[in-house]
């Protein structure tokens, strides 16, 4: 999949299925670099005022010193946004959760299907906040302008989270990110949701 497909998958998940009044930021990540992207996130001017952060990449060989940069963006990132992030696409085991939805400030997010089955590569886990569509999941294609996709994995399941936070967010706008986060990732709140 190329990354043209990736991102205008996840951008089209949430105008598909986010608050009508929902607006778009592209950032894309280098192949192989995301945790520069975060860094950029983290302190880029233009992006200060997001409610939510997708990041819908996830990296299994991440090292020492960039978990270190991911861990210091990412807590600049939660005192003014909600961040999601794909659990991961490396086996249905929890140890499987990998940067950034490992870091604690991150909303991890795993995938499974239409029925509910969860996807055979999916993370999963108590580490796992929400469990969304992520199986053959319908957004934007790059072929022509009405081209549409058939996406799956954690990637296309996290904006799915994402479009249904914004939805909670334009209805409580008193709240802000971290509060909401913090509200939201109670154990009785995700129950009744998810």
């Amino acid at each position: 999949m190329s990354f043209l497909t990736h991102g205008t998958g996840v951008a089209g998940i949430y105008a598909m299925y986010g608050y009508h009044d929902i607006e778009l930021f592209d950032f894309q990540c280098l192949p192989g670099l995301p945790h520069e992207a975060v860094k950029r996130l983290a302190s880029d001017e233009q992006f200060k005022y997001m409610d939510i952060v997708n990041l819908s990449f996830a990296g299994k060989n991440v090292t020492h010193i960039e978990i270190m940069t991911l861990d210091d963006c990412l807590d600049v990132l939660r005192k003014r946004s909600v961040i999601v992030g794909s659990a991961g696409n490396h086996g249905a085991q929890s140890s499987t959760l990998t940067y950034p939805a490992k870091h604690h400030a991150v909303i991890a997010v795993g995938a499974h299907d239409k029925v509910g089955k969860v996807k055979n590569d999916s993370a999963v886990g108590p580490k796992v906040a929400f469990m969304c569509p992520g199986v053959l999941v319908k957004t934007t294609g790059t072929k022509t302008t009405n081209s549409t996709n058939d996406l799956s994995g954690t990637s296309f399941a996290t904006p799915m989270a994402g479009a249904f936070i914004s939805h909670v967010l334009a209805v409580a706008e008193a709240m802000e990110g971290p509060e909401f986060r913090k509200y939201i990732t109670r154990s009785d709140v995700m129950n009744a949701i998810c």
